[in-house]
């Protein structure tokens, strides 16, 4: 398996990661407990969407690890998450879980491939 392909595997885990925790937060949040067929209902969306998002990044071969990709992916999964939850289940899109959905995962999504990329970035030497 080569590195690119490993490196891709892992920043979608890491993804995946993000989106349940928003989801596992947001039901904690709610005392709505973490049963498995309501978290899967929550979850759901937001996982089909963020698919969608990588098809995008694979489509463009934007290298996943970017915040730019990163960005991407999230818009992706937080519209069409958004639109696929009002549409195929009975989750509300209230303004403010839109809000705090887009924060959350802005921040998770954009966030560690920023912090990753300021880490992995050589240090410049002065001359």
């Amino acid at each position: 398996m080569h590195r690119p392909r490993i490196a891709a595997i892992i920043a979608a885990a890491i993804d995946l990661a993000i989106i349940v925790g928003f989801v596992v937060a947001g039901r904690d949040e709610h005392d709505s407990g973490v049963d498995g067929a309501s978290f899967v209902e929550v979850a759901a969306p937001f996982v089909v969407a963020a698919v969608l998002g990588w098809v995008v990044i694979g489509i463009t071969r934007a290298d996943p690890l970017t915040p730019s990709a990163g960005a991407r992916i999230w818009a992706v999964t937080l519209v069409l998450g958004m639109v696929l939850r009002r549409v195929f289940t009975d989750g509300g899109t209230a303004i403010a879980f839109v809000g705090v959905a887009a924060a959350f995962l802005g921040l998770g999504l954009i966030g560690w491939r920023a912090v990753w990329r300021a880490w992995r970035r050589e240090p410049t030497t002065a001359q």
